[in-house]
């Protein structure tokens, strides 16, 4: 992975001077600090060890502040000062704030470097496992499928994608735990737990501590008492999630009928994908409007939104076209209406994937999978239609040749 960096400061000549000086060895980003969640959610997203603050005079208190915050979310991040020399009051104060080197504005850039490299040959490496991917599924109203979609999404991705991968379920939904109570797992570790943790989350805490499905596949839900979740930060959340995308090659989220806006942004913030589960019909239309445009409200674009119809069913007079323009969404996917055949593996807690691998709702799901991730090839392609019947037929004759 490249080198990325981050420079907070609001002088254009500083970022400048900054980005010349690091050609070569890494990218900087220019953040100008006017939000510290932006700020926060920006570090954990891209992977980022190094991050520059401007400690300039005029900039001191407010970057003395910020690195504080910084290092109660990122302990193991390396902080640096920048700024002209004020008779050493301000390196002394970036020093107290956490800053562990200090480099005068404009001098030159093998100076620079060569400070940056002996931060970076000190600074704790970044997980080794490659940048996973995060796809959330939402639902305006309880009772839309999401739960379930979510599982049959995450359990095709385990076990048909990359098997060989780590990938997680993020039981994220309302009502609570119902992802978990499909998939028939006991809970014991749980979101609010994670972030306790999260200064020791490493492969080793991910094998132990997180809750596993038969099939391999990591679950995280929500803590059992909800009170937990007004205590943790966005900073806090936002974080832990990015971090998550550092072990897990893919992670779905369960969101369906989660309809608090806060949080949703929260995750939607880090998701790479999002997709919006909705029946045909004017009160589900009605609940999903209702829900994006608190979205918007918020400052989420309505654009990062793809359209699922759930249940979808021919006879019903609304088609999938009249959702789109009542949403203002364009479908990327349709679930067929396999509610009695569903409802019978929840209370089974098996998935239909195990039950009726060639069902037409679980060959929808794989082509989600496959839209999601379109460099993933599936491990052992599962025959269907008139396929899966020659095959059948072609076993049985030779059963009965011999």
């Amino acid at each position: 992975m490249d080198n990325r960096f981050v420079l907070v400061t609001a002088r254009q000549e500083q970022f400048n001077w900054l980005s010349e000086s690091l050609t070569g060895l890494g990218v900087i980003i220019w953040d100008k600090g006017e939000s510290r969640n932006s700020l926060i959610e920006l570090i954990g997203s891209i992977g980022v060890r190094v991050v520059f603050l401007d400690f300039n005079p005029d900039a001191t208190p407010r970057s003395a502040a910020l690195a504080e915050e910084l290092l109660k979310v990122f302990p193991s991040l390396w902080l640096v000062g920048a700024g002209k020399l004020d008779s050493g009051g301000n390196i002394l104060t970036a020093m107290r704030a956490g800053a562990r080197e200090f480099i005068e504005d404009n001098i030159e850039a093998g100076q620079v470097r060569d400070v940056v490299q002996k931060l970076l040959d000190k600074a704790p490496p970044l997980p080794a496992s490659p940048r996973g991917k995060m796809l959330a599924l939402i639902g305006g109203r309880p009772g839309m499928g999401t739960s379930m979609a979510a599982v049959h999404l995450a359990l095709t991705l385990k076990t048909e994608f990359k098997h060989d991968e780590e990938v997680l379920l993020l039981d994220f939904g309302y009502p609570q735990g119902d992802a978990s109570l499909y998939l028939d797992t006991k809970l014991s570790y749980t979101l609010s737990d994670a972030i306790r943790s999260v200064r020791r989350l490493d492969h080793a805490l991910i094998k132990a501590a997180f809750t596993r499905h038969k099939s391999g596949l990591a679950v995280l839900p929500l803590p059992q008492n909800m009170s937990e979740l007004q205590e943790m930060s966005p900073a806090e959340i936002m974080n832990l999630l990015a971090l998550l995308k550092f072990f897990f090659k893919y992670i779905v989220v369960d969101l369906g009928g989660f309809i608090g806006s806060d949080f949703l942004l929260h995750v939607l913030g880090i998701a790479d994908k999002t997709l919006l589960l909705c029946e045909q019909s004017v009160p589900a239309c009605r609940s999903a409007h209702q829900l994006l445009q608190r979205l918007e409200n918020k400052g989420f674009d309505r654009k990062r939104v793809g359209l699922v119809i759930a249940r979808h069913d021919t006879k019903i007079g609304m088609s999938p076209r009249q959702v789109n323009k009542m949403l203002e969404l364009e479908t990327q996917a349709t679930l067929p209406n396999r509610y009695y055949a569903l409802l019978e593996c929840a209370n089974e807690g098996r998935s239909l994937l195990e039950n009726n691998p060639r069902d037409a709702y679980v060959q929808h799901i794989r082509q989600i999978a496959q839209d999601f991730d379109r460099s993933a090839v599936p491990t052992a392609a599962t025959p269907s239609g008139l396929a899966a019947w020659l095959g059948a037929f072609s076993s049985r004759l030779k059963k009965a040749e011999s």
